[in-house]
This record gives C-alpha cells, sequence and structure tokens, in this order.
C-alpha cells in the first residue's frame, strides 16, 4: 500500500522533516529570521517607524514636494496642511497616526472615489488619494 505524500512528511525522520516544510514538494523553508524579521526600509512617510506624531505628519506635509511625478495636479502647502485635517480629524485618529490607519484610510477615500457623483469632488478625492498613495511609498532623498 502506498503512503500519501502528506503522511510521508510525518513518518520522516526529525533531522530531514526540518529542511521541508510539510507539502512544499522538497522546496527548503526560509530561515525563521527572515520569516519574522520586519524590514526597515528607509521610504515613505513612516521610515521604518511603527507610528507618526500628529505633529510630525504635518512637518513630513509641509515638506513634501509640490508635485510627484505620476499624480495628477499639484499640491500646495496650505493643501497639503488642509489634506492632513480633512482626511486625519484628530477627534477620529488621535496623537499618532500608523501605517495602518493610513491604509485603511486609502481604501475609504477610494470606496468614496467610486460611490461620488459629482464630477469635482470625485477629482479632488482621486488627486488627494494618488498623492497620498505616493507619499506612502516613496524613498526620501534628503531627511535630517
Amino acid at each position: 500500500m502506498a503512503i500519501p505524500k502528506f503522511l510521508k512528511t510525518f513518518l520522516m525522520p526529525s533531522s530531514q522533516n526540518s529542511q521541508t516544510s510539510p507539502g512544499s514538494f522538497g522546496e527548503k523553508r526560509a530561515p525563521e529570521s527572515l520569516i519574522t524579521k520586519k524590514q526597515s526600509t528607509n521610504k515613505g512617510i513612516f521610515r521604518g517607524k511603527a507610528f507618526l506624531g500628529r505633529t510630525e505628519f504635518k512637518r513630513f506635509l509641509k515638506k513634501a514636494p509640490e508635485r510627484i511625478p505620476g499624480v495628477i495636479g499639484n499640491f500646495p502647502e496650505k493643501e497639503r496642511v488642509a489634506m492632513e485635517e480633512e482626511l486625519f480629524p484628530k477627534k477620529e485618529f488621535g496623537d499618532c497616526i500608523t501605517p495602518y490607519e493610513i491604509n485603511r484610510r486609502l481604501r475609504n477615500l477610494k470606496r468614496e472615489v467610486l460611490y461620488e457623483s459629482d464630477a469635482g469632488k470625485k477629482v479632488e478625492k482621486r488627486k488627494q488619494l494618488e498623492y497620498l498613495e505616493a507619499l506612502k511609498s516613496r524613498p526620501e532623498e534628503n531627511e535630517s
């Protein structure tokens, strides 16, 4: 009687079992340090941090470029600060802004763009959405 492949992984000696994960067709599993290690990158709004304070977020938006290639239109400093106050109200988001909250707000903006019936508001929201997405993943050139 033939033993199914998924059972063979449990019947193998322990030295062979640690090299492959069950059902991986003989591929070696990545080292645990690579799986659990958070990749710290120096790009985007958070630059590897877990959260940003509201004042730090405002400072980042003030220093952000007015125009980003691939994004519709441009954002002067007043519009960027107003966008922060409009999209991330202090009453709802508190003193700290996390990457999760940014991603959640981007998803909500996408939904708002989809269901918006006024063309002018739709263009404004799409412009904000594209700008925030570009800032989220944009590498920093001269941050000091």
